[in-house]
């Protein structure tokens, strides 16, 4: 089995590319072009809302400077978009410090941190199920 080398790095740049291109996509869509394109296809196709339900409208709304709209887009927009940073920051760093700079990550927090996330990524997909689920019945 191949494992991904984090010590190489193209790792390092191809994931603060991906981060850059997210941002700038963002700023690059305008807002009324969100208005009436159905961007989530499992929404379109079940009628169900996924756990990113939101998000792309959320981070264009955020690089346009609606931060309350980002937040009522998906509440975790605007956190992803921090976490992103973060993100990228971590592999600058981890690319940074293949030249010579020393320094340590703690491991145990990008795993907690990581796993926190994702419970808040879901945790708010269910009440907004459930949510919805009590308004419409």
């Amino acid at each position: 089995m191949n494992k991904i080398n984090l010590t190489r790095p193209m790792v390092h740049c191809r994931a603060i590319g991906l981060v850059f291109l997210i941002f700038v996509v963002s700023l690059s869509l305008p807002i009324r072009w969100l208005e009436n394109t159905p961007l989530c296809f499992i929404r379109w196709m079940t009628g169900f809302s996924c756990p990113g339900c939101g998000l792309t409208r959320s981070f264009v709304h955020f690089f346009h400077g609606n931060f309350i709209q980002s937040f009522s887009m998906n509440i975790l927009g605007p956190l992803m978009i921090l976490w992103l940073i973060y993100y990228a920051f971590y592999h600058a760093l981890l690319l940074k410090k293949q030249g010579g700079l020393s320094f340590k990550f703690n491991t145990k927090f990008n795993k907690i941190f990581s796993y926190c996330f994702i419970l808040l990524f879901f945790g708010q997909w269910l009440f907004k199920l459930f949510l919805n689920s009590k308004i419409n019945f």
